[in-house]
């Protein structure tokens, strides 16, 4: 293939040869025929990384195949430890004409035995050391939030403690102004216990939703049934999201 680059803007002006469709290498695929991959293909390499620091939290051990071709960068697998638990996944970059706002990238990503009483410094490990299970798959144009950045996906949220679930409600709702999520900590208190959090990430808002089950004796005597045993949180913009990020990575 040849590409000719702008060496001032560093955007990619014109690209021949062929292009692979978007959405990423077939993980199913990729791993039944990996040994061919990475002896057959010039392309793909392996990469390792011992730690990380993504916005003060830590990743370590990262290790990953890598295909960089034309103007894609695949990673269709990689595996990390990150506070007492793992992460795997995919994630797929398509830098298109080379400029932020037109990058179009994908992350697939399961996270196992995540160690709750680590994640958040509030919570002590004597209070609650929970194991969180965490599922999400998000897909983005743009990489810079202040520039432009559309976001999609969703985010699914198991083996979730109480005092995390309140700590979090707590941060997204810091001046306890939102009815829906502090009715949701008043039935935590009353011994509602979480068993799944849902968000949907769309039209630049995350829609969050929290199922819960009646935990304590105290609760099950509460003639209180809530419809479809959720709760759906009020819609927060992803911008509150983002300035919440960049506060605490100062």
């Amino acid at each position: 293939f040849v590409e000719a680059i702008d060496l001032v803007s560093g955007n990619i002006i014109s690209s021949k040869g062929k292009k692979e469709q978007r959405g990423g290498i077939n993980k199913y695929f990729y791993d039944v025929f990996r040994p061919y991959y990475l002896t057959e293909q010039s392309h793909f390499s392996t990469l390792t990384i011992k730690s990380i620091s993504v916005l003060n939290y830590l990743i370590e051990n990262f290790r990953s195949d890598l295909s960089i071709r034309n103007e894609k960068i695949e990673i269709p697998n990689f595996r990390a430890d990150i506070y007492g638990g793992n992460i795997s996944g995919q994630i797929s970059v398509d830098l298109g004409d080379g400029s932020p706002q037109n990058t179009q990238w994908m992350v697939k990503a399961n996270i196992a035995r995540l160690n709750s009483s680590l994640l958040l410094q509030t919570v002590r490990a004597e209070e609650e050391s929970a194991e969180l299970d965490m599922t999400l798959e998000l897909h983005g144009n743009g990489v810079d939030p202040a520039e432009f950045l559309e976001l999609s996906g969703f985010l699914y949220v198991t083996k979730i403690g109480v005092k995390f679930t309140d700590n979090m409600l707590q941060s997204l709702d810091p001046r306890q102004t939102d009815k829906s999520i502090q009715d949701t900590r008043r039935l935590l208190k009353w011994g509602y216990k979480p068993k799944l959090i849902s968000v949907e990430i769309k039209h630049d808002n995350l829609y969050p939703t929290i199922h819960l089950v009646k935990g304590s004796i105290f609760a099950k005597l509460i003639p209180l049934n809530l419809s479809g045993g959720k709760i759906e949180l009020a819609r927060i913009p992803l911008r509150i999201l983002f300035s919440s990020i960049e506060t605490s990575s100062e």
